[in-house]
């Protein structure tokens, strides 16, 4: 008889719905953390203003967050800073003039965030219509894989890595680039049971 307990790993994860924004549109983050846990969240401007937000993680293991910005929002980039159980995740996003009217946005969403060793890792989302979107898939020793493929007439796009039994376990980050544009995704890849 064994003793002693496991506990299910939750890895800290965030990503963003847009990667620019015009003042008065909604910020969505989202991403998973330990369930029943704090995710504390800083949203700072160009110019050092902070807006605070806080949610409670839910049973499943997902949180989301909103900013409400407002039109006097300044432009530029923009920096998110989020703490969970000691782990702290940041990026930036640009917040555009309501004058700009050459930008798009570029988005980019796995089909869950917790893999098993074998599954397919599916990102799809928009970018530019009839560009190029690459992905570097890197494993938590530094080994990486790339790939691109072609955004349709609507931007559209899916991007598939296939996974290995032989990858490591724990925090993969996909890096997806669309016209200068970046996003950076954690997905958590366990062992097949």
């Amino acid at each position: 008889m064994q003793s002693g307990s496991s506990s299910n790993v939750y890895p800290f994860t965030v990503q963003t719905d847009l990667a620019i924004y015009q003042p008065g549109d909604q910020i969505l983050v989202s991403g998973i953390a330990q369930p029943y846990t704090t995710v504390n969240a800083a949203l700072s401007s160009p110019s050092g203003r902070t807006y605070i937000a806080t949610t409670t993680v839910s049973s499943d293991g997902s949180y989301q967050l909103y900013y409400f910005t407002s039109q006097s929002y300044e432009t530029g980039y923009w920096y998110v800073n989020l703490t969970n159980q000691g782990q702290s995740r940041g990026f930036s996003i640009y917040m555009a003039s309501t004058s700009s009217s050459s930008l798009y946005s570029f988005t980019a969403q796995t089909d869950k965030t917790i893999y098993v060793k074998g599954d397919q890792i599916q990102i799809s989302g928009a970018g530019k219509s009839y560009t190029t979107v690459k992905a570097t898939l890197r494993s938590p020793s530094g080994n990486t894989y790339d790939t691109a493929v072609s955004t349709n007439a609507d931007g559209s796009y899916v991007i598939s890595f296939p996974t290995s039994s032989y990858y490591e376990t724990g925090n993969w980050y996909i890096t997806i680039t669309n016209w200068g544009l970046t996003k950076v995704i954690t997905i958590f890849l366990e062992p097949r049971s």
